[in-house]
């Protein structure tokens, strides 16, 4: 019997309706005709994403997050699955009995046949972020600064200057990064470049799933200073009134608040540098709240000439790029 038009609609209403709140979970399977559907690429959506919809605790898996999750005991811990006698395999087992949590020498069904457990996974709880309004002045003689969260709270931070480091502390701030393995790449780059900071938008913004720790080769399970915030141009803002910097990287400002990243000048503030969702780029309303817009040239000049710039790069490759740059041009 075929479904009239009105069965039809509901029908596929009540699918899109799933498949939006199966990604609210954390990125748990949906096909990815709906991803289609939905105007989702599809192109970084990973299989390994079925992982996370076997249990109402996220599932980690891998040997960098799992061991990085017992390490820093950064959430709440509920059991080990260990296969095999690798060395990592060993470790984790080892961590695990010393936090008295329970060991399976099975590895759950849902990781049959995936490549990418390591042989380990680690039932956890979510990571919960704290949300900031914005960061303080930084006190030059002190090297500390405050940042405010959506209470009244303030948390404090003590700036250390590493060798050839700004002297001046360098913060992320991200724009509405849907996509788990862009924002777990990103993760990684900043901490390898030792990033004082990140903050990420509330909405829009893929869920810290086992799929972003994957990512981040387990970062995410260790980065103790991300957080996030419910208005991000609010926070740019206040942030910039407390004498911040900000650097976004929208191509498309006016020519003369758009900076070529090799030729910027040294800045003796400290700094929040921008990023956008891939193909959306900075939304208008943070656009706007920043200073200037840092372009990288492409090819194999330094000039700046339109071409060759950020929307050309992949969002996590640009951030790494940046971060890079201004980890040590920024002094």
């Amino acid at each position: 019997m075929l479904a009239l038009p009105s069965q039809l609609y509901r029908i596929a209403s009540t699918s899109i309706k799933a498949a939006l709140l199966l990604m609210k979970l954390g990125n748990a399977f949906v096909p990815q005709t709906i991803y289609g559907l939905l105007g989702v690429k599809t192109a970084n959506v990973k299989m390994a994403a079925t992982f996370e919809a076997a249990s109402k605790k996220p599932l980690l898996y891998g040997s960098a997050p799992v061991l990085a999750a017992l390490s820093s005991q950064r959430r709440r811990m509920f059991k080990l699955f260990a296969e095999g006698d690798s060395t990592h395999a060993a470790a984790a087992v080892s961590l695990a009995r010393a936090a008295k949590l329970p060991v399976h020498y099975t590895l759950p069904k849902t990781l049959s046949g995936a490549s990418t457990h390591n042989g380990l996974a680690l039932e956890v709880s979510p990571i919960q972020l704290t949300s900031l309004r914005a960061l303080g002045p930084f006190d030059t003689l002190e090297s500390c600064y405050d940042a405010f969260s959506g209470g009244k709270d303030e948390i404090s931070f003590e700036f250390t200057q590493r060798p050839e480091s700004p002297a001046f502390p360098l913060w992320l701030a991200l724009d509405s990064i849907r996509d788990p393995m862009n924002l777990g790449a990103i993760l990684r780059s900043a901490s390898f470049f030792g990033l004082d900071g990140i903050v990420t938008t509330t909405t829009n913004t893929a869920p810290l799933s086992p799929v972003v720790s994957k990512a981040s080769a387990g970062v995410l399970e260790s980065f103790e200073t991300l957080y996030s915030t419910k208005n991000l141009p609010s926070f740019l803002s206040a942030s910039k009134e407390a004498g911040w910097t900000v650097f976004g990287t929208d191509i498309g400002a006016p020519a003369s608040k758009v900076l070529n990243c090799w030729d910027m000048p040294s800045i003796n503030t400290p700094v929040i540098v921008v990023m956008g969702s891939e193909g959306e780029g900075l939304r208008k309303i943070v656009s706007n709240q920043c200073n200037a817009h840092l372009l990288i040239p492409g090819g194999d000049s330094r000039k700046l000439e339109g071409k060759g710039s950020l929307d050309s790069l992949n969002v996590s490759v640009a951030a790494g790029i940046l971060l890079s740059h201004l980890s040590r041009k920024h002094k």
